[in-house]
């Protein structure tokens, strides 16, 4: 039955078409295509304000900011659905005059509100559940159904409003399918779509869609029956539908666009803050990692301030500060005196100037200083940093500190090992030399002598040899602490290596005879006390004793500190000559024969330079006589003195190494003969030797270098023979074995030069590969007739040694007939001596006859 108010027109309570109603008096009524639109796009629009809030809502941390944003998201949904329903309706257009009750239509915005807050509720917290969403779903479509009929009871029209059935109670069926097809379709969509904002779009099509049908399917079941007074005036306290509605869809609109507005701006907010906090993070991670990579440097990493006042602090420091230092880096960030309290007194001075001149100057600084810790002692530190200047006046260095203990002991021992003796701790010869130096010149300012004494332990290689190394250190570090003890503060005491030990002492007065006197008997007391270092020492050691040279220096003679060395060691070698175990000191003599020695050097050099060298030859023959080669004899062609003789020279060569490019002269030339000789018929037959020095056959490249020659010179390498002695033989056996065979390998032969002199061994004949041997001069020279049988026994024995090792036997010095019958008596296989030529240039001799020479 209709419901009727004072003087007004009827309010319509739900009722239903029955089975006699007349339907044919129903009003119809149109939609405005238009305001149809605006209804869905009013609802899309709340579904995507209602939604942005639900991002928002996620992203706060607060709980009451949350509730607040929940909040403002069910208005702006429940808002949207009414105004959408009032703009539909709106839309609706029947042929009466249609108003609204106020206070009922906007009652009708409270239960779309309430049902929004919980329908939004099942969607913020994640994940989403499918029972969460189907409630959510069902309580929104039910909230929907109800704003809607509420809103439509809210209507003053001269009809009476009839539902049907079927069809109200599917609108609500819909409204809940819809409603829960709208709030699932947001996580159904994240799964494949990646952008949060399409899938914000998306779900709010769908909600606003699912709003929009819900809506029209309703008016679908409302039915319009006129009453009598279809002409009767709307009240006056009834307002306008066309007034109502449009206001309604003004005022939603207008909080949809603040909502909107708001979230918007928040959003901007939240992406700032959400900048920020990445920045921040990204920052703190920096941080992190800075202090990581500070707290691995092996050192302090500061930053250090001086004010414009002169004070000092380390606005920041490293962890390491607390180990380096022992200070906590907070302890020091206002005042640095925590620091600078445990810098070593002497050094705390120099390290303030030195800040204060990098101050100044703007300049990087640097500074080696020690620390005293209580924990570690005495430390070195060395600190690096760059200034900065501000404008107020502070300055800021940046830098680091790290402790160099290690490295400045590891300079120490670097220092001590280069300028000291690692077995006694004496300064070495490099050290010497630079003491010497300036000795000589306060000797020289002051006119004052000095003496140098070169000491060298005698038959040292022997104990050496019987002891061992071990023996022999012992005896050094005895001797060097014999040395110390008899030497003042003042004195240079060094050792040069080996067995040989310097002392220079100063304080010998303005005399040269004084001088000599107070130096010999210095000297006596350095012999005493070597002697009474080893005299208790064992058998190997007791009875070591020491040859001195001694130099005196200085006065009005400026001499440098190698020459006074030189001239000390030619004394100690005289000592050394006279037996040992006693003094001698450098005397004119002895200078005469340095410079002549100085001299022959350096004409040697010439000589070297300008092959001021001839090769002499000497015959040998066989046992009848006939030539069957020569030795080449090397002679020095003097611009000066003439000829030179070997034994002049050869020693020096020997010692300076001038015997090298010497003996290269010599093969050089031995191969260019050898090639002359193969070109005569009377002549390619012959052979020719040449001897070696040690020092020219030990060379790594002898073999190389004679192959060399042989292979330039095109000479037939069996008529080369190579001479060698015993002596060099006991250098290094092992490598004269191999080099003796590389050289038979080439095809030229070995002979052992003055046999039986040297230390001869068995051993080493059956390990070389020698082709010759050769009788030394001084046994040959003994073979006359009443001469001691022992001297022909020994001669007859090494013919038949060398006869039984299939080696050729050569005898040299033969003078006499009567000593070329004895040796071929003997058996001897060729003969060399002044009976059958002198040596002598190539052109003197008649090398293709068979007859001695004289």
């Amino acid at each position: 039955m209709p419901v009727t108010v004072d003087d007004g027109p009827t309010m319509h309570a739900i009722e239903f078409v029955g089975p006699a109603m007349d339907l044919k008096r129903a009003l119809q009524g149109t939609y405005s295509p238009a305001l149809v639109l605006l209804s869905i796009a009013i609802s899309v629009l709340a579904a995507f304000v209602a939604l942005q809030h639900v991002h928002l809502i996620r992203a706060t941390g607060s709980r009451g900011v949350s509730f607040v944003w929940h909040l403002m998201a069910a208005l702006a949904l429940g808002s949207g659905v009414w105004a959408m329903h009032f703009v539909g309706m709106l839309a609706f257009e029947l042929p009466v005059t249609v108003g609204y009750r106020l206070e009922t239509t906007l009652g009708s915005l409270a239960p779309a509100a309430l049902a929004a807050f919980i329908a939004l509720q099942t969607i913020i917290r994640e994940p989403v559940r499918v029972p969460r969403t189907v409630l959510g779903g069902t309580v929104m479509g039910l909230g929907i159904c109800a704003m809607h009929y509420i809103g439509m009871s809210a209507m003053v029209v001269p009809a009476q409003m009839y539902f049907e059935k079927r069809l109200f109670f599917a609108s609500i069926g819909l409204a809940v399918v819809m409603g829960t097809v709208a709030l699932s379709v947001r996580s159904m969509l994240h799964t494949v779509i990646a952008s949060p904002m399409q899938v914000t779009l998306l779900s709010s099509l769908a909600m606003g869609l699912a709003i929009s049908s819900m809506h029209y399917a309703a008016m679908e079941a409302t039915v319009y029956v006129p009453t009598r007074d279809l002409e009767t005036a709307i009240a006056a306290e009834d307002v306008s539908r066309h007034i109502l509605a449009g206001g309604a869809a003004l005022a939603t609109l207008l909080i949809l666009l603040v909502s909107l507005i708001s979230t918007r701006l928040h959003q901007r907010v939240a992406d700032a803050a959400a900048v920020a906090a990445r920045s921040e993070s990204k920052a703190g991670i920096l941080d992190d990692q800075l202090r990581t990579i500070a707290s691995r440097v092996p050192g302090v990493v500061y930053q250090f301030r001086r004010t414009p006042d002169g004070r000092y602090a380390f606005p920041y420091a490293s962890e390491a500060l607390r180990a380096v230092f022992g200070v906590r880096p907070g302890d020091v960030t206002e005042d640095a005196g925590p620091v600078f309290a445990i810098i070593h007194p002497e050094d705390l001075s120099g390290m303030v100037e030195s800040i204060e001149e990098s101050a100044r100057r703007l300049q990087p600084w640097q500074r080696r200083f020690r620390i005293l810790s209580a924990e570690a002692g005495e430390r070195w530190l060395m600190g690096n940093s760059i200034p900065k200047a501000e404008p107020d006046g502070t300055v800021n260095w940046n830098g680091f500190v790290m402790d160099v203990t290690q490295q400045k002991e590891a300079e120490e021992t670097i220092q001590r090992l280069a300028f000291h003796d690692s077995l006694t701790n004496l300064p070495n010869r490099r050290q010497l030399y630079d003491q010497l130096e300036r000795s000589a010149a306060r000797l020289a300012r002051t006119r004052q002598f000095g003496a140098l004494f070169f000491v060298d332990l005698d038959r040292f290689k022997m104990l050496n040899d019987i002891r061992g190394h071990a023996a022999g250190d012992e005896l050094l570090q005895t001797v060097a602490r014999r040395l110390v003890a008899v030497t003042g503060p003042d004195d240079i005491l060094a050792r040069l290596g080996g067995d040989e030990f310097v002392v220079a002492v100063e304080r010998l007065g303005t005399a040269a005879p004084l001088a000599a006197r107070q130096a010999e008997q210095f000297g006596r007391m350095l012999l005493d006390a070597v002697r009474d270092g080893v005299a208790r020492r064992d058998d190997a050691g007791r009875h070591c004793s020491a040859s001195i040279g001694i130099c005196v220096f200085g006065g009005a003679d400026r001499i440098g500190g190698e020459e006074i060395v030189r001239r000390a060691d030619t004394a100690m070698y005289n000592a050394k000559k006279s037996g040992g175990n006693t003094i001698r000191l450098f005397d004119r003599a002895m200078r005469q024969a340095m410079e002549a020695r100085h001299v022959l050097e350096e004409d040697l050099r010439e000589a070297v330079a300008g092959q001021q060298f001839e090769l002499h030859f000497q015959k040998q023959v066989d046992g009848s006589g006939r030539a069957t080669g020569a030795e080449g004899l090397i002679r020095w062609r003097h611009p000066r003195d003439g000829l030179v003789m070997p034994v002049s020279f050869m020693g020096l060569a020997e010692e300076t190494g001038l015997i090298v490019p010497i003996g290269t002269w010599v093969l050089e030339t031995a191969c260019r003969q050898l090639l002359a000789w193969q070109a005569g018929p009377g002549t390619r037959h012959l052979t020719l030797a040449v001897n070696v020095s040690a020092r020219q056959f030990y060379q790594d490249d002898f073999v190389d270098l004679v192959a060399a020659h042989l292979r330039r010179s095109t000479a037939d390498p069996a008529r080369l023979k190579i001479e060698i002695t015993e002596s060099l033989l006991l250098r290094d056996l092992e490598d004269a074995r191999a080099k003796v065979r590389a050289l038979r390998a080439l095809g030229v032969r070995c002979a052992i030069d003055d046999f039986g002199t040297g230390y001869s061994s068995l051993s080493y004949l059956a390990r070389l590969d020698v082709a010759e041997l050769k009788i030394d001069r001084g046994f040959t020279m003994k073979l006359e007739d009443g001469a001691e049988p022992k001297e022909r026994l020994i001669v007859e024995a090494i013919v038949d040694l060398g006869r039984r090792l299939g080696l050729e036997v050569c005898a040299e010095g033969v003078e006499t007939a009567e000593q070329f019958e004895l040796l071929k008596g003997m058996r001897c296989d060729t003969f060399q001596g002044y009976l059958f030529g002198r040596p002598a240039p190539l052109a003197e001799m008649a090398l293709a006859t068979g007859k001695p020479d004289g």
